[in-house]
């Protein structure tokens, strides 16, 4: 048999404040998960660049700093997953009910198998986005033109004010 194992299969995702609010995770021999979920502040995610944790896998060392100085763990349970013995099993964890109510923004959800010792088996972690606006930008010979559309029925936010920021996190320009 194989030993059981978790992983989210993506590296980022946007989800829209809603209800329908999911992630995909894969496991092997598990029947359900441990999860963890914390905010970044916008305040912090910076530092959470520049010390290495964006976008990565956070070990238990690294967690216990990351939910102690850089981020707020918000909630903390368990996720019910497929499981058929030894076959890799995708499963489509729902967190419309965690995620009511939180404000938009970077989150990060960490998932390890049950009774594991976070210290010998590394978790696995999602970071994600937030949001109820979805950006779209098009570069062309004549400039840049971009798109705000609400993720919930993708019509058009009115009156939107859009900034375009340089590597170096300079306003290059405005526009509404």
């Amino acid at each position: 048999d194989r030993a059981p194992f978790v992983r989210f299969p993506g590296r980022s995702y946007v989800l829209p404040r809603s209800s329908a609010a999911a992630v995909p995770i894969e496991t092997v021999n598990l029947n359900s998960v441990e999860l963890i979920l914390s905010r970044v502040s916008d305040r912090n995610l910076v530092r959470s660049l520049r010390d290495g944790y964006f976008g990565q896998p956070l070990s238990a060392w690294q967690l216990q700093t990351f939910n102690a100085e850089v981020a707020q763990e918000i909630w903390r349970g368990a996720g019910d997953v497929q499981n058929d013995l030894n076959a890799e099993m995708t499963t489509r964890l729902p967190l419309g009910d965690v995620l009511e109510g939180q404000k938009p923004g970077i989150y990060v959800l960490t998932a390890r198998a049950p009774g594991v010792d976070p210290y010998d088996v590394a978790s696995a972690s999602q970071w994600f986005v937030l949001s109820d606006l979805g950006i779209t930008s098009w570069q062309g010979n004549d400039g840049l033109t971009a798109a705000v559309r609400t993720l919930g029925d993708a019509g058009a936010v009115a009156d939107a004010t859009v900034r375009l920021i340089s590597r170096v996190n300079a306003v290059l320009g405005s526009a509404r």
